[in-house]
């Protein structure tokens, strides 16, 4: 006997055998686009792609495409298992972009962006909402954000008292 286990709405149900799955199928709890998984499988995968005859007229079959949570075609794509994929690639972009040219005022905006989205995404990693695979990439660029700031305020403060150092050994403003 199989046991299967369900993603249904994030939350995970089983070990359930196929009559259950079968039976909560009927009750519509388990939709064709949630994800199942059994021992012996090496992702979780739609319930359709297993159980094609379950749901009725047969939907066309998928082909390169995430598994989604809700109706098909919607935008919030997620990894097997649920988790959201990570956006450590992005936030070491925003980090170093920060860190390199934090002389310019614009460039204090992707510092701030990559500390805050880091230390969001590395939250939901270590909850398991999201893919833990950028933990590395992630907090490397939560790092180069943080850093970016710390120099953008540093300089600021030094251009303050280079402006009140002249105006105290002139005794005029600049």
């Amino acid at each position: 006997m199989t046991e299967w286990f369900a993603n249904i709405n994030k939350q995970q149900y089983g070990p359930v055998d196929e009559a259950a799955l079968r039976g909560w199928v009927s009750q519509g709890r388990l939709g064709p686009y949630d994800l199942i998984w059994s021992q012996g499988m090496p992702q979780w995968v739609q319930a359709v792609t297993v159980f094609p005859g379950w749901f009725g007229q047969n939907p066309p079959p998928l082909t390169n495409v995430m598994p989604t949570y809700g109706a098909p075609g919607t935008m919030y794509q997620t990894m097997p298992g649920g988790m959201k994929p990570h956006r450590g690639t992005m936030i070491l972009i925003f980090g170093i972009v920060g860190l390199v040219t934090f002389l310019c005022c614009l460039t204090i905006i992707f510092s701030i962006l990559a500390w805050v989205l880091g230390q969001s995404d590395l939250r939901a990693m270590r909850e398991g909402r999201m893919d833990p695979s950028g933990q590395g990439i992630t907090n490397g660029g939560r790092i180069c954000g943080i850093v970016g700031v710390v120099l953008y305020l540093v300089y600021i403060i030094l251009n303050i008292a280079g402006v009140f150092g002249t105006v105290l050994n002139n005794g005029r403003w600049p």
